[in-house]
This record gives structure tokens, C-alpha cells and sequence, in this order.
């Protein structure tokens, strides 16, 4: 009888055992395969399982020939279970960084240059270099090892396995305590069949030609197993530092008790522009004297602390501080926690100015504007809606006040026992598709434009006009048209699917075709080319809603030319009320367009005109200046003299308005800077003793002034300057005049300030109840031309204060 194939042994029974525990290993690692190393462990399993199933067949084999082919195949696993295992500890570890592609095919290259020699081996025998013959007892077979199988099996292995073992450890030792029963079970694991497999290629193995390293595999799976279990393996991971720290947004420093920087990660460093050096070691202070933007950090010592840093670039980073504290509550350090929060701030500054253009325009806008809530029944069906805001315009349309009206329901609002147009409203605010409808509003007797939109979850809004009085001039207009055959207007007829039915001569005059020639056709040889013809869709909508429909649009004439025309189709209904057809009344607005045109081109010539009024005002100015200057150059007695020249002064300082005026682009209103900057100039040109003597510090916003107030506030300046250079500084004294004026609050107040350091006013000197010219007008200016509050100061100098607001 003749020997079977295969036999079932004790030893079948070892590897059966393992390849069911590698088997499982495997398969619930494939069930973690998103977490860090799940699919390498499962790589890894698979690999083991290859091994031992080959292995099982190989002990159960009673051929020697099947045996060798069989170990063969043992090692499309073998060789590559100690790689994975190197590849999972690495993957594990947080090392995957060092699994690039050039690197895995490094790591597989002993593997695949060992597996071709495995199946070539009988023209080298560098794998196995002799074979015993199969003990009858135990079936089994022991192999003679080549060079190769010591370098590689051996040699190699080892290398991969005490590789990954150090990866575990490291990793172990950087993470949490809680991470370390997992290191050892997965270092017991990986142990026993290393050290099986020294017993099975030594002297030392008990059972000869059987492979203790497969059973072992046994005991690694059932430890990847249990850490899989019983601490969470491939659940979490100890992530490396540089993984953790150096892979977070956020910037972070490290400080000692000395504030001396003992760890800065990528984020920090990228953050304050570090490229050249490491700043460890170094004391917070160096960093800040290179970077300046820094120093607010020295300020946050509490836990609390947190503020906003302006870096080089613009970016904006909020730096918060936490205590580092040791296990009897003494600081030990600080950790500053750097947030890039640009894109916040500039978000933040977007919604505000969105804020602000949306009340801006809900305010202001000329049609009324209400924001709605709807509100449901216990079935979901929306049965009323709640006004939640109204803007000014619907106060006017409706003659609610909007007291009356917020947070009230439709119903209670109007005083009606349904929610007006709630089918309309619901379907906009469910869909969040925009609508449109134009509807006679019965409790208020009006006709509305209404546009709805979606508002939030559940809401909509309402932008609506009174249409009423235009729709009754159109209407009326299109009754009138049906039976005016001659009127100024064209009037076309057309019937419940667009074709021409009528066409007036107005018409024929309008757009250059006969009737011959229309009726019959749609309108389509009057739409332009790369123009929509709209036609039918409004012939939907009025067929739906019953209502006229008025709008500008343009028509081509027969001779090609292009016309602007005004075009309302109203609809023709029978007794019963069923539309029939439309009638059309279309007017050529193409001259109205042009004398608009022409009107505006008019604006532009009159305020070309006004510009060149200014100037000859600031040239009649001028001219009385001059008379001035010649005047005094024959007057003897110096108060004369002076009296002339500060009134040449006083018509310089309000020429220079006009003068400004002229060269601005907006011929109401100055840069009150630059017209500042040329007045102070002027006065001490000509009062000031010697260039360099008297020094004018000028700090005046940017903003603009019109007529009525930049006059007035010139002469005060004028006047105020003046005396401080001609009384403030005698003998040639040095000095300083400050000319401040700023805005005081958002309400458009301003106040201006006139300062000089010299020698002061006299005693008992009130500038309220002054005889003299300078100082009368700069009360009468000051008071009743800017309604301002005029004060005085006497400390250090002089100082007039003067707090008006801006016409």
C-alpha cells in the first residue's frame, strides 16, 4: 500500500495552534487598520501566518521532495516578518517619516535577493547546503544551512528585530507611563520567537528538525492580542515628540524658572521668523532684542495672561502663558502658547464692516424691509410667523410704528385671522430658494412689490414697494391702449401663447415693421442678437398671478438700429375672469436716455463753472490783498501799517480756502491738513523774526471741512498764530507753537488747540471781554460761527482751546 502525502503528527497539531492565533492577530488588526501601525501589524500577522501554514504542511509532508518545496514556500513569509516587524515599530513609534518608499524598498532588498535564492537553492545551496532523510518516527527533517541563511535569516533578522525592539523602547520612554505595558508585551512578543529560533538553528533544540520559532509565534500573537485587548495597542499611540510638538499649529516655548528657553517647536519657530540658530539655552530677552514685536511677552506672568502680538509681517498672534508647577506647587517654568489668528482678525474685521454695511443698508434702504420667524404646529406645519425686525421704510409703507410690530405674531400685528401670504413665505423659508410676488394687500387697500428671500433657519425676509398709484397709472394706461389705435404708443395685442394679434401704427412708426408683417409671429425679429427674450417667461407669470408687468428693456428696429423702450404687458380677461391674451403698450425711451445723458454732462459743465467761481474769488481776494500791501507801503505810523497787514492776513488765510477749493477734485469741501500746513507757512513767512527762530509743531487729522467752517477756522488760526508769533516770543526768543486739531468723539465734535511755550499772557487778560480786533474776532468765530466752546489756559505758555462741531 502506498505512503500517504501528508500525516497528521503532534507536531501538525503546535503549528495548527499558532496559525490560529496569528490567524486572528491578523484579522483584528485588519479591523484597526486606520490607526497608527494597525496595517502594518496586520502585514506583519499575515506574514507570520504564511510562515507557519507552510510549516505546518512541510511537518506533515512525508516526501522529502514536497518538503523542500514546501519550505520554499515557508519563506515567501518568513523572510519578511522580521522587516514588518521593524516596519511596525517604526509605524507604532511615530517614525513613519523614516518609511519612505526608497527606504521600504531598501529594507525588503535582503528579503527578495533570500527568497530567490530559497527557490534556486539546488544550483548553490547558499540556503541549505545538505538535507537529512525523513525520520520515520517523528516525520520530521533537518536541513543543513548555507552561508546565505546565517547572513540573512540570521544576521539580518536579528538586526530588524532589535531595530524595531529600540524604536518600542524609545518610544516608550518619550510617552506617557500609560504606553509602557503595551512596550513590553509587544517586546515579550517579539522576544520568544527570536529566542526559539537561536534554539532551533543551535545545538540546543530538544525536538531536532522542528522550528520552535513558529509556535512561538503562538505566544506573539496571543501578546499583540492582549495589548490589542487590554491596553488599547492601535487605539492610541505614542506619538513621538516631533510628532506631537513639531506637527502642531500652534507656536511653543518652553521657559525655566531663569526665563532662559529650554524647547521651542516648528510652529514658534516659523512664527518669529528663526531660520539661522537655536535660540535653546538662550534667555528670552535675546530673543526679544532681535525680534521687538516680542517684549509684550515679559508682561504675561500669570496664568490667565493672554495678548495680542503684531508680528513683523502683520500677522496677528494671541500668546497665552500656562505655570509650570512641581509636585510641591513651585513654578518651575512657563509655557507660551503662540495661536496665528490672522485669518480670525481679518474674518472678524469682515463681519464687522458686514455688520456695519447691513444695518447701514437696512436703515436706509427706500423700500420697507421686515425680518420673519415662522412658527409651527405640533406637526411641523407652519401656521403663523413672528416679525423680528422691521427698518425705517416699513414704518412708512405699513403706518406701524415699530414698537407695535416686534416680536409680535402676523396675525396679532395686523389684526387679521391669518398670516398674510404664509404659503409663499413658508415655501421660501423651507426651500431657501428666493422668490417674487406682487399682491394686493386687502386690510391696508395697497398694491406691494414684494421680494422674499431665506433668513437663517425657519425665517425670511420681505423686501416690498407700494406699487399701487403705478399700477393704476399702467393699468389705466393699458385699457386706453386696447382701443387707441393711433396713440403716441405702440400697442400690440397678443394672444395666451405670444403670438402677435394686433399692432398699432405707433408700432409700425416705433420698431419699422407693418402690421403685415408682425401679426402672426412672436416678437423675436425685435430681440437683439446676445439678448435673451424674456417675453414668455412674463407671459407665465401674469397668466399665473393675474397682474401687469412693467419693465426697460431694448429693441432692434427693421432698419437694425437699437432702441430703449418702457414696456408693460397687461393681461385681458374674460367675464368670468379667465386670461384670454395680452395687450403690450411700448414706449421709445431712447431720447429720454440721451437728454438724461445730456442733463448729465450739464451737471459736469456747471460744476466746472463753480470751480472756476472759486477762483476768481480767490483771485478778487488776491487783488484786495495786494491793495492792502500797497496801501501800507505809504502809511508812516506803524499801528497803521500792522493793522493793514494783519487784515492782508486775515484775506490771505480765507483766499487759501478758495484756492483749495479750486485744485481739490470735490469742489465743496477741503483737505483741511494741507490747508493748515500752507496757512502756518504763510504766517511765518511773514511775522516770524528769522527762519528757525519760532518752530511750528503741526498735527491736524485728515479730514474735510466745507465753506462754512474752514473760513472761520482759518481766521482763528490766523488770528491765534499771529499773536503768538508776534507776543509770545520777544527779543528774538526761541520757541514752539503746536497747531493740534482731532477729532474729539464719533459725533463729529472736533477740538482745536493753539500752543505756545513762551512768556504768557498778562495778568488779569480775559479773551472774552478783549478790545482789541484779533481777539474779538476769534471769539465771534469761534462762537457763534462754529458754535464752539473757546477756553484758555495759562500754564507753560499759552493755550487756546476751542471745541466746536463739524457743519
Amino acid at each position: 500500500m502506498e505512503a500517504p502525502a501528508f500525516i497528521i503528527t503532534p507536531y501538525t497539531a503546535g503549528y495548527l495552534f499558532s496559525l490560529t492565533i496569528t490567524l486572528i492577530a491578523a484579522a483584528v488588526s485588519w479591523q484597526r487598520r486606520q490607526s497608527f501601525g494597525g496595517v502594518a501589524l496586520f502585514l506583519l500577522m499575515t506574514a507570520a501566518s504564511i510562515w507557519i501554514f507552510f510549516g505546518l504542511l512541510e511537518v506533515s509532508a512525508t516526501a522529502q521532495s514536497t518538503k523542500i518545496l514546501l519550505s520554499k514556500l515557508e519563506y515567501i513569509g518568513g523572510v519578511n516578518t522580521p522587516v514588518l516587524f521593524f516596519v511596525f515599530a517604526a509605524a507604532y513609534g511615530g517614525f513613519s517619516r523614516w518609511l519612505s518608499q526608497r527606504n521600504l524598498v531598501l529594507l525588503f532588498l535582503i528579503p527578495a535577493v533570500t527568497l530567490l535564492l530559497a527557490f534556486t537553492n539546488e544550483h548553490h545551496h547558499l540556503i541549505w547546503d545538505s538535507f537529512s532523510a525523513v525520520n520515520p518516527d517523528t516525520n520530521l527533517m533537518i536541513y543543513g544551512h548555507g552561508i546565505w541563511f546565517w547572513i540573512a535569516n540570521i544576521g539580518y533578522s536579528t538586526l530588524c528585530l532589535l531595530g524595531g525592539g529600540l524604536l518600542i523602547i524609545r518610544a516608550a520612554l518619550q510617552s506617557h507611563a500609560e504606553y509602557r505595558p503595551i512596550a513590553f508585551l509587544l517586546l515579550s512578543g517579539v522576544s520568544i520567537p527570536w529566542i526559539a529560533g537561536l534554539l532551533y538553528v543551535s545545538g540546543f533544540n530538544p525536538f531536532p528538525g522542528y522550528d520552535l520559532t513558529r509556535v512561538a509565534f503562538a505566544f506573539s500573537g496571543l501578546m499583540f492580542l492582549l495589548a490589542i485587548f487590554g491596553r488599547h495597542l492601535l487605539a492610541i499611540a505614542p506619538v513621538a515628540r516631533n510628532i506631537i510638538i513639531d506637527t502642531i499649529p500652534d507656536g511653543m516655548l518652553v521657559l525655566d524658572r531663569a526665563d532662559r528657553i529650554i524647547d521651542i517647536n516648528r510652529s514658534a519657530r516659523e512664527m518669529i521668523g528663526i531660520t539661522d540658530h537655536s535660540p535653546i539655552g538662550r534667555p528670552l530677552l535675546s530673543l526679544i532684542s532681535v525680534t521687538p514685536w516680542l517684549s509684550s511677552l515679559s508682561s504675561l506672568s500669570e496664568e490667565s495672561s493672554s495678548l495680542c502680538l503684531i508680528t513683523g509681517t502683520n500677522h496677528h498672534l494671541e500668546a497665552s502663558i500656562s505655570i509650570l508647577r512641581d509636585n510641591r506647587g513651585r513654578t518651575t517654568g512657563r509655557i507660551i502658547l503662540l495661536r496665528d489668528i490672522t485669518e480670525r482678525h481679518l474674518s472678524e474685521q469682515a463681519v464687522r464692516k458686514s455688520q456695519e454695511l447691513y444695518l447701514s443698508l437696512f436703515s436706509n434702504m427706500s423700500e420697507g424691509v421686515a425680518l420673519h420667524r415662522l412658527v409651527e404646529d405640533e406637526h411641523g406645519q407652519a401656521v403663523n410667523y413672528r416679525i423680528i425686525d422691521v427698518n425705517p421704510e416699513f414704518e412708512k409703507l405699513i403706518g406701524i410704528k415699530k414698537k407695535d410690530v416686534i416680536g409680535k405674531l402676523a396675525t396679532e400685528a395686523y389684526g387679521i385671522p391669518q398670516a398674510p401670504y404664509l404659503e409663499e413665505y413658508a415655501g421660501v423659508a423651507y426651500s431657501g430658494q428666493p422668490s417674487h410676488i406682487q399682491v394686493y394687500f386687502k386690510p391696508l387697500g395697497r398694491q406691494f412689490d414684494i421680494s422674499i428671500a431665506p433668513w437663517g433657519e425657519k425665517g425670511f425676509a420681505t423686501i416690498f414697494t407700494d406699487i399701487t398709484e403705478r399700477n393704476r397709472i399702467w393699468e389705466t394706461t393699458s385699457q386706453l391702449a386696447s382701443i387707441v389705435e393711433f396713440s403716441a404708443e405702440a400697442l400690440i395685442g397678443r394672444d395666451t401663447n405670444g403670438i402677435i394679434t394686433s399692432w398699432n401704427k405707433a408700432a409700425e412708426k416705433i420698431f419699422g415693421y407693418t402690421a403685415a408683417e408682425m401679426i402672426g409671429q412672436s416678437n423675436s425679429p425685435l430681440i437683439p442678437a446676445g439678448i435673451d427674450n424674456e417675453v414668455p417667461e412674463i407671459l407665465q407669470e401674469i397668466f399665473k398671478s393675474g397682474t401687469a408687468v412693467n419693465w426697460e428693456t431694448t429693441r432692434q428696429r427693421k432698419d437694425g438700429a437699437l432702441i430703449d423702450v418702457a414696456v408693460i404687458i397687461s393681461p385681458i380677461k374674460d367675464t368670468d375672469g379667465h386670461v384670454t391674451g395680452y395687450s403690450t403698450i411700448a414706449r421709445n425711451i431712447t431720447e429720454v436716455k440721451k437728454s438724461q445723458a445730456r442733463i448729465k454732462a450739464a451737471l459736469a459743465e456747471k460744476e466746472l463753472l463753480l470751480k472756476e467761481i472759486h477762483h476768481r474769488v480767490k483771485n478778487n481776494m488776491q487783488v484786495v490783498s495786494s491793495l492792502l500791501k500797497m496801501q501800507s507801503q505809504y502809511v508812516a505810523d506803524e499801528p497803521t501799517k500792522a493793522m493793514l497787514k494783519e487784515s492782508q492776513e486775515r484775506i490771505k488765510s480765507m483766499s487759501l480756502v478758495y484756492n483749495k477749493l479750486y485744485e481739490s477734485a470735490d469742489i465743496a469741501s477741503i483737505d483741511i491738513r494741507d490747508y493748515v500746513n500752507d496757512l502756518i507757512t504763510n504766517l511765518l513767512h511773514a511775522y516770524a523774526p528769522e527762519p528757525g527762530v519760532i518752530h511750528a509743531d503741526i498735527d491736524v487729522a485728515g479730514v474735510s471741512f466745507d465753506l462754512d467752517t474752514a473760513i472761520p477756522l482759518g481766521l482763528i488760526i490766523n488770528e491765534l498764530v499771529t499773536n503768538a508769533i508776534k507776543y509770545a516770543f520777544p527779543e528774538g526768543k526761541h520757541g514752539t507753537i503746536r497747531i493740534s486739531l482731532q477729532p474729539l468723539n464719533d459725533n463729529g465734535k472736533y477740538v482745536l488747540i493753539v500752543k505756545d511755550n513762551g512768556i504768557g499772557l498778562p495778568e488779569g487778560f480775559d479773551p472774552l471781554n478783549n478790545r482789541s480786533l484779533g481777539m474779538r474776532l476769534v471769539n465771534a468765530l469761534a462762537r457763534h460761527q462754529l458754535g464752539g466752546v473757546f477756553d484758555l489756559e495759562r500754564s507753560g505758555g499759552t493755550t487756546f482751546r476751542i471745541v466746536f462741531q463739524k457743519g
